[in-house]
């Protein structure tokens, strides 16, 4: 006979630490040894620099880290989630896959790219990673809790309510999204070298 162990699963288990990481260590290789004026360089006017493309994840981020903070913490510890069962239907999982597909839809231009032109593409950078930090956490609190009982607002999107397990799986599809424009804009062959 098999014994059933009821404490938290160790560690993350939707894996969402681990892709946090490395979308950490690309976009650090993406902005590492930028100088402001290439940060802000674009290929052409229509398309984004490295910075507008950090500043826009960045603005989405901030809507939403809070937002997922709150849940987390709101969502009782249950016995699902003690046994590992913390996973919404997969009609609720390819919404991460679709976001990382999808164009990026340009509705506060003005905002991103003022900002973009304001700080260092450091700074932006720097304070994308408090927030990924902030979302580790919220991933690592939510290994013991049932994330499929409460359902979040997506900022710019708030007639679209998922499950705080694919909110959270949604940042780092999202950093992907936006971190593959960076780098398309970095390997540019008019980028101009130091």
């Amino acid at each position: 006979m098999s014994s059933l162990t009821l404490h938290p699963l160790p560690g993350d288990p939707l894996g969402i630490v681990g892709q946090l990481d490395l979308a950490d260590e690309r976009a650090l290789s993406i902005v590492r040894g930028l100088t402001d004026d290439q940060g802000n360089w674009r290929p052409h006017p229509s398309d984004d620099s490295v910075a507008l493309s950090l500043a826009r994840y960045l603005a989405w981020l901030r809507c939403l880290v809070p937002v997922l903070r709150d849940a987390v913490h709101g969502v009782r510890s249950t016995w699902r989630a003690r046994l590992g069962d913390v996973r919404s239907g997969w009609w609720w999982r390819v919404i991460p896959q679709i976001a990382g597909a999808v164009p990026i839809v340009r509705l506060v231009e003005g905002d991103d790219l003022r900002e973009s032109a304001r700080r260092p593409v450091r700074d932006l950078m720097g304070e994308i990673l408090v927030l990924h930090g902030e979302v580790r956490r919220c991933a690592r609190e939510g290994a013991v809790r049932d994330l499929r009982t409460a359902r979040v607002p997506l900022p710019r999107v708030p007639v679209l309510r998922p499950p705080i397990d694919v909110a959270l799986a949604l940042v780092p599809a999202m950093a992907r999204r936006h971190l593959r424009r960076a780098e398309r804009v970095r390997l540019h062959a008019g980028f101009p070298r130091a």
